[in-house]
């Protein structure tokens, strides 16, 4: 190696910081999850996919259920919602839908910018429509969105588990 070609190492330790950046084991991570509270957004900034039961849902004409909803990150409004049989990856449609039929909503918002998708739902085409769409796909695990989801799927949870279970409600 030539004299010139020495070179001083450079630490990059500044633009992890000003990017809001963590050093681990020599590769970086994003910012801390764990902390994303919905004031961290704008409206329409980021939306959250999750599953609004935390369990199947039994029903009497289709079996079991999962009920997939897409929330707004920062005001927390659900978007909309399609449900699918659990165990069963979301059919491309119901994802093209879901990311951009919007019924309950007015005006119908733009796509966000950003996608949190919990690493435990198998949702390939809706991945691919989101990827269509330009969103940044973020996995995450589950429990780091329960700040946002936690109070919807309370609710919900409570209303379908005081449904009769002829109404296809929990079986008993």
């Amino acid at each position: 190696m030539a004299e010139s070609d020495k070179r001083e190492p450079i630490s990059f330790d500044f633009l992890y910081e000003s990017l809001g950046l963590t050093k681990s084991g020599g590769t970086s991570t994003g910012p801390d999850e764990a902390a994303l509270q919905p004031s961290d957004f704008h409206v329409n900034q980021a939306w959250i996919l999750f599953r609004l039961l935390e369990k199947p849902f039994p029903t009497v004409d289709a079996g079991e259920i999962d009920i997939l909803a897409l929330m707004d990150a920062a005001s927390t409004c659900i978007l909309n919602q399609v449900t699918v049989r659990a165990g069963h990856p979301i059919a491309q449609i119901d994802a093209k839908r879901l990311l951009t039929h919007f019924t309950n909503v007015e005006p119908p918002p733009y796509p966000a910018k950003s996608l949190y998708v919990p690493t435990n739902l198998n949702v390939p085409a809706l991945l691919v429509e989101a990827e269509r769409l330009r969103m940044r796909i973020t996995r995450v695990h589950e429990d780091l969105l329960l700040p946002f989801i936690g109070e919807a799927r309370a609710s919900v949870g409570e209303r379908f588990s005081n449904l009769p279970s002829s109404q296809g409600g929990p079986r008993r």
